[in-house]
C-alpha cells in the first residue's frame, strides 16, 4: 500500500475541453463476457490465468471515474531472463487475463487503466515499489487467483488548463482464491482441454 500521484490527461477538442495460437476452446465465448482461449497443443502447453478488478473511490464526480472496472486493465510483465516486456489485458465481465506458452520468472511491472476517450481521457497507473515476481511453470495451468486493485482519491495536487494531477492511496491485493477461479474456469469453459491439465497456484 502506498500513496501515489496520477495524471489525468484528456483529449483536446477545439481547445475548450480539459483532460481532468490454434484452435480455441470448444465452449463458445458468450458475447461481451468470455474470451476465447486457445486449446493446449501438447504436454508442454502452458497457461497463466487470473482475474482482476479495479475499484475507484472518492474521486470528484466531474472526473467520472468512480466505480468498479474489470475489462480493459493492462498488466505489464517483464521476463527476468531476457528483459522483454509484454502486456496482458483483462477481458469480459469477470476481468479474465491470460497468456499462453510463456514460462520462467516474470515481474509485474505496471498496471494501467484508461477511461474515456474522444472528449476526455483519464489514465490510472499502479507501480509497486517492491518487485512482484511470479514463476510461470512450463506445461502447467498457472492459477493467479483474483487481483484486487484499489485507487482511493485524496486530493488534487496540481491543476493546469488541460491537465489535472491528483494524489491517491493505492492498494493491490492478491486474494489467493485459487479454487474459486479454477471452478469458475471449469464452469465457463467446460469442454476445454485445460481442465484436464495440471493446475498449480501462484
Amino acid at each position: 500500500m502506498k500513496t501515489r500521484t496520477i495524471v489525468l490527461i484528456p483529449t483536446l477538442l477545439i481547445c475548450i475541453l480539459f483532460m481532468s495460437n490454434c484452435a480455441t476452446t470448444s465452449q463458445p465465448a458468450k458475447p461481451g463476457r468470455l474470451a476465447r482461449i486457445s486449446e493446449p497443443s501438447n504436454s508442454n502447453s502452458t497457461l497463466l490465468i487470473g482475474r482482476i478488478t479495479l475499484t475507484c473511490e472518492n474521486f470528484p464526480k466531474s472526473w467520472h471515474v468512480e466505480g468498479e472496472y474489470k475489462k480493459g486493465i493492462s498488466i505489464d510483465l517483464q521476463d527476468q531472463k531476457t528483459g522483454d516486456i509484454f502486456t496482458l489485458k483483462s477481458r469480459g465481465s469477470q476481468g479474465l487475463f491470460y497468456v499462453l506458452d510463456r514460462s520462467g520468472n516474470f515481474e509485474i511491472k505496471q498496471l494501467t487503466f484508461v477511461m474515456g476517450g474522444g472528449r476526455s481521457r483519464t489514465t490510472l497507473y499502479y507501480r509497486s515499489r517492491y518487485p512482484l515476481i511470479i514463476n510461470i511453470e512450463k506445461g502447467k495451468v498457472n492459477n493467479m487467483g483474483d487481483m484486487l486493485w484499489t485507487e482511493t482519491f485524496e486530493e488534487i495536487t496540481e491543476r493546469e488548463t488541460h491537465k489535472a494531477t491528483g494524489k491517491t492511496h493505492s492498494e493491490l491485493r492478491f486474494i489467493k482464491n485459487y479454487s474459486e477461479v479454477k471452478n469458475w474456469f471449469g464452469e465457463s469453459y467446460p469442454d476445454s482441454g485445460w481442465n484436464k491439465g495440471s493446475w498449480i497456484n501462484l
